[in-house]
């Protein structure tokens, strides 16, 4: 009786040493006979279950399969027309048991020399795990299908598509759109891919990681996402071909070096909310150390009035073409060196022995020494007063042109904040009236372009209440001793 029950818990483990040898002898038979092998299933520790159907190998879970090994001579027996469209349709299911299992994960990184440059991923995967498709050279297109579900692509010692040199497009269907289910795009995903020409970024994406998009040399156009709130470290950097970006509202920070040598970008827009809630608002807090440095043709960067309390790092538009830059008053602070060797230079006009001003610091701007590095800013130095506590003018390059309350004005070129000889007049007309209130309520609502001096109680936001303020002194019931007073240089 011993003998016999011994009997099959030795074949039993005899049949589980050898699962991966089925495998492989499963594979060498297909081969042989040059047809499909019918469906191979033998059990497996764990109780795990897999399954090779058509030069897949499936791993079967409780109520989905994953992908865990592929055999290319395989499945080009299992699909004739292979060897001339080079195109591998992923099955979205798998039948074992008498069930049909979804396919909800790639877990298994496809040999660099196979021969396919199209992959149409089924809408029922949600996993592709990392280096799935690192270094496949001959990867040219990969299509989602519609209402795709993936919703992860991992990083781990390699991204995902990371060195497909030859990748032209990716997206849902005909599109160039990632799946909707997106939430992330992790570190490596796409790094030096450098065929990839454009990419739109799913609306649920709120992370774009580091090296992401790194070395995509021929990335002309990005959209980004709408609830993107972080671009992560060197994310684009070496983008050769980039052009113009523009920045959603709801991103909080660009970290460093997200932008770098970038040689072709010449404008980046910050966007601002067009709810009614957020009018006009923007999101960022932090433009870190070198976030768009040694981008050559780089001559527009308006931070819109908005931005509160944004940190503006080291180097950060350093060795750019810079020719204006507007600086909102509630930025926190400026790095050493973030406008150095630009454009900012050789304009700064006076008019009537008032100097006029373009971008500007609040107060409370912790401003660095050598912020504008070897720019050398040719100002009339007896009309440019100095802030107070800065000896020499040549040593930080820290200067204002005339200040409204706790705000200075810094003057860099070619774009005029206030085009006014009285506070409070915005229309030009050398009067303060209800017109100029009404020119403000039409800037707080998004109906007319909005301009630094309607700021009109220096909070930091055009709203209805400086226009308020100015209908009040319109009727003299104003407190406010600086409306409709000449603008006035510091001592």
């Amino acid at each position: 009786m011993k003998k016999s029950k011994m009997l099959p818990i030795f074949l039993s483990a005899v049949t589980l040493l050898s699962s991966q040898n089925i495998f492989f002898m499963s594979a060498n038979a297909a081969e042989t006979e040059h047809e499909p092998s019918e469906t191979a299933v033998y059990a497996v520790a764990s109780g795990s279950v897999y399954t090779i159907d058509q030069g897949f190998k499936f791993e079967i879970f409780d109520n989905y399969a994953s992908i865990v090994d592929f055999d290319e001579e395989e499945y080009s027996i299992s699909d004739p027309e292979y060897g001339a469209t080079h195109v591998l349709k992923v099955p979205g299911t798998v039948a074992y048991d008498d069930h049909d299992y979804n396919v909800e994960a790639i877990s298994m990184q496809f040999n660099t020399d196979s021969s396919f440059t199209k992959i149409i991923i089924p809408k029922t995967v949600k996993r592709l795990s990392a280096r799935t498709f690192k270094n496949k050279r001959n990867l040219e297109y990969v299509q989602f299908e519609k209402n795709s579900e993936l919703n992860e692509m991992k990083f781990n010692s390699g991204g995902c598509f990371e060195g497909c040199t030859n990748l032209k497009r990716i997206g849902v269907e005909e599109t160039d759109k990632l799946p909707d289910s997106l939430t992330s795009i992790e570190d490596y995903t796409f790094y030096n891919c450098k065929s990839l020409k454009s990419i739109s970024i799913s609306d649920n994406v709120t992370k774009i990681c580091s090296k992401a998009f790194t070395y995509c040399s021929d990335l002309e156009r990005i959209t980004f996402s709408s609830k993107l709130t972080y671009i992560g470290s060197n994310a684009f950097e070496g983008c050769d071909s980039l052009k113009e970006i523009s920045i959603p509202a709801t991103v909080e920070t660009i970290n460093a070096y997200a932008f770098s040598d970038c040689p072709e970008l010449k404008k980046v827009k910050f966007e601002t909310y067009k709810i009614q809630a957020r009018m006009n608002q923007n999101s960022l807090s932090d433009l870190n150390e070198g976030a768009f440095i040694n981008c050559t043709n780089l001559t527009s960067a308006e931070l819109p009035l908005s931005v509160h309390k944004c940190r503006i790092g080291k180097s950060c538009f350093e060795n750019t073409a810079l020719t204006s830059v507007n600086i909102p008053p509630s930025i926190s602070s400026v790095g050493s060196r973030a406008f150095a060797n630009t454009k900012l230079e050789n304009n700064y006009e006076t008019k009537d022995g008032r100097a006029y001003a373009v971008g500007f610091f609040g107060s409370d701007t912790a401003i660095n020494d050598n912020v504008f590095g070897d720019t050398y800013l040719n100002v009339d130095d007896d009309k440019v007063p100095r802030i107070a506590g800065i000896d020499e003018f040549s040593t930080a390059y820290k200067f204002v042109s005339g200040n409204f309350g706790k705000k200075y004005f810094v003057k860099l070129n070619g774009y005029d904040p206030f085009k006014l000889d009285y506070f409070g007049d915005l229309d030009g007309d050398g009067e303060v009236t209800s017109s100029d209130a009404l020119v403000v309520l039409r800037m707080s609502v998004g109906l007319e372009e909005k301009r630094d001096d309607a700021d009109i109680d220096s909070d930091g936001f055009i709203t209805s209440a400086d226009a308020l303020e100015l209908l009040r002194f319109s009727v003299g019931l104003s407190s406010d001793e600086r409306i409709g007073k000449p603008v006035e240089i510091p001592d």
